[in-house]
């Protein structure tokens, strides 16, 4: 009889958790237990949006270094791939709120503002691509020049460092 019966609490509560892991009980207690004022970023959701700047910024260092590419379509396809960063950057620009990724609360704002400035100098006639540049190489602030305190989020190896 006990036994019967610790058989059928153990499977209520395996099928209580295997349910609740097929809810979206996460967002719900997030609800409760953070501020207001508080904007809960996904991991995927910031994984997502790294690996779209990371393509849009491959692109854009290729843009760059095209030659061949003539100048009218050079520009057009610089301020599109700005355009992409910066929308991007958008969705992980939480304003003046927390979120659970102090790194981007911090380091999003100035990126979107590299971004933008980048943006009205490639814009002009004739365009300069010198911000547009800074722009491609600006993942290396956050990724792998931590400040004190900060941690890597995918350090490079050792040779690379070393550049061997």
């Amino acid at each position: 009889m006990a036994r019967s019966l610790a058989v059928a609490v153990t499977a209520t509560a395996l099928v209580a958790v295997a349910v609740a892991g097929c809810t979206n009980v996460g967002r719900t207690v997030r609800k409760v237990t953070y501020p207001p004022d508080f904007r809960y970023i996904p991991k995927d959701q910031v994984d997502s949006a790294m690996w779209q700047m990371a393509a849009a910024v491959r692109e854009l260092d290729s843009t760059l270094r095209d030659e061949a590419l003539p100048e009218p379509a050079k520009q057009q396809r610089v301020l599109s791939l700005l355009d992409r960063l910066q929308q991007t950057s958008d969705r992980l620009d939480s304003g003046n709120r927390d979120t659970n990724h102090p790194l981007l609360d911090r380091k999003v704002p100035r990126l979107s503002a590299d971004i933008q400035a980048a943006r009205v100098a490639a814009s002009g006639g004739p365009p300069r691509y010198s911000l547009a540049a800074s722009v491609s190489g600006a993942c290396i602030y956050c990724h792998f020049s931590p400040l004190p305190g900060e941690r890597i989020e995918n350090p490079p190896d050792r040779d690379e460092r070393l550049g061997t």
